[in-house]
This record gives C-alpha cells, sequence and structure tokens, in this order.
C-alpha cells in the first residue's frame, strides 16, 4: 500500500459521498472531534490547575494568608462545570472551554479577595 487513502474503485462497497450501502460513513471520513475535544478538555483543566496553584502560592508565600483548603482549590470546580456543560448541551458559548478557563480565573480571583478580605 501506498499510504493514500483507499478510492470507491478499491473499495466498492463505498460510495462516492463516503457512505457504504448501509448508509453507514467509512472513518476515513468522518472528521476527528475527539481531538479537538481533547484539546479543549485539556485547555480548562490546565487552567484550572494553573489557577489553583497560583492562587494556593499567592495566599501562602506572596501575602501570607491562611486560608482553608477549600479556598485554595475553588479553581478547580470550572473543569467539572465544564464537562457538565458539554454533557448537558448548553447553547452558545457556556459550553466553549474558553469561557471555563476565564471561569477558573475568576474563581481564583475571586476567592484571592474573599481571602484577603477586600
Amino acid at each position: 500500500m501506498s499510504g493514500t487513502p483507499e478510492s470507491t474503485d478499491e473499495r466498492p462497497d463505498l460510495q462516492p459521498d463516503g457512505t457504504t450501502e448501509e448508509g453507514a460513513t467509512d472513518e476515513a471520513t468522518v472528521p476527528d472531534r475527539s481531538m479537538e475535544d481533547l484539546r479543549a478538555d485539556l485547555a480548562v483543566s490546565v487552567a484550572a490547575t494553573a489557577a489553583t496553584i497560583g492562587l494556593a502560592l499567592t495566599l501562602s508565600f506572596a501575602l501570607d494568608v491562611r486560608a482553608g483548603t477549600f479556598a485554595k482549590v475553588v479553581p478547580l470546580l470550572a473543569y467539572p462545570g465544564y464537562i457538565l456543560a458539554k454533557r448537558v448541551g448548553l447553547p452558545g458559548p457556556l459550553a466553549t472551554a474558553r469561557t471555563w478557563v476565564a471561569v477558573a480565573v475568576a474563581l481564583a480571583v475571586g476567592s484571592l479577595l474573599v481571602a484577603v478580605g477586600a
């Protein structure tokens, strides 16, 4: 094999539009949405983790504020929120990774302000 996708001449069961006679699409013609979803999931989880670590380090070392464990890990709640929003199918920008990255940062800033007492 030369590594090129099979043509309909080589696959008699494959129609020119990429479907089989039964109506199922050939795997090679279906766009890979799972890699896009994986990247979005990774972006939200990294942002939530970075916001949590940044918050904990800022509270502990830069500001020397004693805060509870929950106050330090609040930004991590953005990731389960993002997964839930995707599963439920929230409309528009509510289910995008960009929105939930902003939510993680907002939770970290809000938690910082509450811990400092501002």
